[in-house]
């Protein structure tokens, strides 16, 4: 039988590949032409048969598609994991470093605002409290010029008391010896 490639390669199959209430089983009897001894067949059925075949390819295909999409997509997250873990090392390691970096140049740029505020600072309450102070030195010696001069005056009331006492003491002796008697002035 000359047509017995078909029966092989469509003829096993073809009674579940082929649906539709017309045609339960595919007889190769009934397909072939009388004419050229070929098998025919019509095109609704060759369409039915191609679609069912494409059909099953691109189910095979999708499903091989599936399963290579997940390889790679398994891969390329494994791949991107690693990257990235090693992204994010280098990235800490690089803002730990700079963090570092920043701590030392606020503390230098404190130190050197702080350094400049008590420079501000001193220069203006230098300024503030230089008349003050020569103020103060003023009224200082002032009063220094007001003690000498009481402890002066003190020492000077001191001497003419003493002298009084001793004018007292002789006007006494003298009313004494003349007989005189004194009487205090009112």
């Amino acid at each position: 039988m000359p047509n017995d490639d078909f029966g092989r390669s469509f003829g096993s199959g073809l009674s579940g590949v082929i649906p539709g209430p017309e045609i339960e089983r595919m007889d190769l009897d009934s397909v072939r032409h009388p004419v050229h001894n070929r098998t025919a067949m019509t095109d609704t059925l060759f369409k039915r048969i191609l679609q069912e075949a494409l059909a099953e390819q691109d189910a095979r295909l999708d499903k091989k598609l599936d399963e290579r999409f997940t390889e790679q997509d398994a891969r390329l997250d494994e791949r991107l994991d690693k990257r990235l873990a090693e992204q994010e090392g280098r990235l800490d390691e690089k803002l730990d470093t700079m963090s570092a970096q920043f701590d030392e140049k606020l503390e230098h740029n404190n130190a050197v605002l702080f350094g400049q505020l008590t420079v501000h600072f001193d220069q203006r309450l230098t300024a503030e409290l230089d008349p003050i102070l020569a103020e103060l030195s003023a009224l200082r010696t002032i009063m220094d010029g007001i003690a000498k001069r009481l402890e002066t005056d003190d020492q000077e009331r001191a001497a003419m008391i003493h002298q009084l006492d001793r004018h007292d003491g002789w006007i006494g002796q003298l009313a004494k010896h003349t007989g005189a008697k004194l009487v205090p002035e009112r």
